[in-house]
């Protein structure tokens, strides 16, 4: 549970990496993009310094780029130049008492994983020097889901629920819980309709379909035995963590 305050901090600095992990990072994007991907290696933001106190945890983000994150998660060996990226994700929960899960596109950098809806931060998300989590979060509600958070006749609630941090890769991520007015059709609906619209514009949506999930115990863990696809680590722990008896 988050109980202190989170402030990250991107004060505008850029990443050096020594040449020898560099020329990895390139040869690595190098196959990647002859092996048929479409990825942009666009901006990323990567934690460079930490501090805990007892009003809470200060992060410090540089500039990198999406190579440098692809070659962090697609190597086993950790090293002290790897991208640790802090992202947000959203709990969703509709009105008739379901998770909505995304399964990722052919397109994305896990194809096929399920994951709570989320992204990584990006400068529409920085504003003066401070990042802006609450606006990430609800850019991925509408990026992916067709989900405005400001609209009250959509989204009942939306609030900051869990601080995730470690895992394979030292990765940090801020959970919301979003509670929608939606039912799990109305939810299908609305992203089958936004995700047609992309598609008209010449674009990919990275999240290719929707699972759900009823909010119990049980469910949950019929769910996890169940389903063979790969899943985020965060996925289950956080569905248990809020699931009823």
């Amino acid at each position: 549970e988050i109980e202190s305050g989170l402030i990250v901090r991107v004060p505008g600095e850029q990443v050096i990496l020594p040449q020898y992990y560099r020329d990895k990072v390139e040869r690595h994007w190098d196959r990647l993009i002859k092996s048929g991907k479409t990825f942009f290696n666009g901006p990323i933001y990567t934690i460079i310094r930490e501090t805990s106190s007892e009003t809470g945890i200060a992060l410090e983000m540089a500039k990198t780029d999406y190579a440098h994150f692809l070659y962090t998660l697609h190597t086993p060996l950790r090293s002290k130049h790897d991208c640790r990226v802090i992202y947000t994700s959203s709990l969703v929960v509709t009105q008739d008492g379901k998770y909505v899960i995304g399964i990722m596109g052919r397109d994305t950098f896990a194809p096929g994983k399920l994951q709570l809806i989320g992204g990584g931060l990006d400068e529409s998300d920085i504003h003066n020097e401070l990042a802006d989590l609450d606006h990430s979060v609800k850019k991925e509600l509408k990026e992916e889901l067709g989900i405005d958070a400001d609209d009250r006749t959509t989204v009942k609630d939306i609030r900051q629920k869990h601080l995730k941090a470690g895992g394979a890769h030292g990765f940090m991520s801020v959970i919301y819980k979003v509670s929608l007015i939606l039912t799990s059709s109305q939810v299908l609906e609305r992203f089958e309709r936004h995700c047609a619209s992309m598609r008209s514009e010449g674009q990919e949506p990275e999240i290719k379909t929707l699972v759900f999930v009823n909010t119990t115990i049980k469910a949950v863990r019929m769910f996890t035995a169940r389903n063979k696809h790969e899943k985020d680590e965060n996925l289950i722990p956080v569905m248990m963590a809020d699931a009823s008896v």
